[in-house]
């Protein structure tokens, strides 16, 4: 109540997250399941944060059945959603009964506080428990609203996040697709692919293919073995265009595959700090710190 309807362009809370089921210390209990106030902050963004305004917040909040944390952010802000980014950075991503342990080893909790916390995230389905920040920005203009989840990485910074929001940001723009086709990706540094071999007929096949990356974030995907083979022509002198049709001529792709399709895969690996990229209007991956 105590700003009505005033509008900020920047809003910061790091709120009380300790699920608890009689409130008594202000500077840590955040209610039944620990989101109550983060939640509250969040469902009153479309009342209070600007256009082109951003929110942070560091806390705690939950992976729960069939709901990843930042879907349930989204949902927190109702209506107004389509006109707000979501971007969780996760820090730690543990499981409940990680959680209750650590507790537990710290000697400073109750048993009654252990058994409550058993209690409420087995009636919530939870599932993951993720502390990190939260990062919310309302857009300007008519495009998509992104929702994307990171895990903060050995050198994941503020220069990482802004990198991050504003790569995604130049991605929801309705010629994006257009763009990177257009740009010439090279294989990131910090990019590692495992390769899993399988027994066929006598000799090791390669079967199944990760790639991991821990720059500008720590990332990692299961990929296709076609996407092995656009990555190995990716040499900073093909365009990506260039890229799918020397893969459609080597008969590597599926014919049904559209150049829609294609361009959201290298958005992805861009994205995902695999492939790195000059595209006009996007910004650099910048520079890890020592």
């Amino acid at each position: 109540e105590a700003v009505g309807g005033r509008m900020f362009d920047r809003i910061v809370t790091h709120p009380p997250y300790v699920p608890v089921s009689n409130p008594t210390w202000i500077f840590r209990d955040g209610g039944d399941d620990g989101e109550t106030i983060v939640r509250r902050a969040i469902e009153g963004l479309p009342r209070h944060l600007a256009p082109g305004g951003r929110f942070c917040s560091l806390t705690l909040i939950s992976d729960r059945q069939d709901e990843p944390a930042e879907s349930r952010v989204r949902a927190w802000l109702g209506d107004a959603g389509a006109e707000f980014d979501v971007a969780v950075i996760a820090e730690t991503t543990r499981p409940p009964y990680d959680f209750i342990g650590r507790a537990l080893q710290k000697g400073v909790h109750k048993l009654d506080e252990l058994l409550y916390w058993n209690k409420i995230f087995r009636e919530r389905k939870v599932t993951y428990l993720v502390y990190g920040c939260i990062v919310i920005q309302r857009h300007t203009g008519e495009r998509k609203p992104f929702t994307i989840r990171l895990q903060k990485g050995p050198k994941s910074g503020r220069p990482e996040t802004e990198w991050a929001l504003g790569w995604n940001t130049a991605a929801a723009a309705p010629d994006a697709g257009a763009v990177i086709l257009n740009s010439r990706p090279r294989c990131s540094s910090h990019l590692h692919v495992a390769v899993l071999h399988r027994m066929r007929e006598g000799r090791l096949v390669p079967q199944e293919f990760l790639l991991r990356a821990k720059y500008p974030f720590d990332a990692e995907c299961k990929c296709p073995g076609w996407v092995i083979a656009l990555i190995q022509e990716c040499d900073g002198l093909k365009t990506g265009m260039e890229a799918l049709n020397l893969l459609r001529e080597k008969g590597v792709l599926a014919p049904d595959l559209e150049t829609g399709d294609f361009s959201d895969v290298l958005k992805l690996l861009l994205s995902s700090g695999f492939l790195e990229a000059e595209c006009p209007g996007f910004p650099a991956v910048p520079v890890p710190r020592e």
